[in-house]
């Protein structure tokens, strides 16, 4: 089981953006492994609009991303602070994977159908598995 860094959009629509982090975390675990999205902890306990909490929790977030086995670049456009874990991660020798947001809402209703994930600027084909009555894919039974 890897440790997966999660990085998603969080400034903007939050409450969406919050929503998608969580169903991206889903994702993640339901691949086998386990995940960190600093963006679903920090802002909790830190008050994102303090520049100097907003600093502190992302100096925390990237101490964690040292530590992980990949960087899931997840959804389809990419916030500031995703570039900076990203070039990071890059730094670090830290393997990148793109996750497109079809592929974490779930439009793969039908077990066996193709997914593709664009990693490192190569496409990889995977087997998507069914959903369950929520929309979450159903791999690893885990609910």
């Amino acid at each position: 089981m890897k440790l997966i860094y999660v990085a998603s959009p969080y400034a903007g629509d939050v409450e969406k953006n919050i929503t998608f982090a969580r169903r991206a975390c889903r994702y993640v675990m339901e691949q086998g492994h386990a995940f960190f999205a600093p963006h679903l902890l920090y802002p909790q306990i830190l008050d994102d609009t303090d520049p100097e909490e907003r600093k502190a929790g992302m100096k925390f977030g990237i101490r964690i991303l040292e530590i992980c086995d990949e960087l899931w670049v997840c959804g389809d456009r990419i916030s500031m602070g995703m570039e900076a874990e990203i070039e990071l991660a890059k730094q670090l020798g830290i393997p990148i994977r793109y996750v497109s947001e079809e592929q974490i809402l779930g439009n793969m209703q039908e077990e066996g159908k193709e997914i593709r994930i664009i990693q490192e600027g190569r496409v990889k084909i995977e087997k998507a598995y069914p959903q369950d009555s929520q929309g979450m894919r159903s791999m690893t039974g885990l609910r």
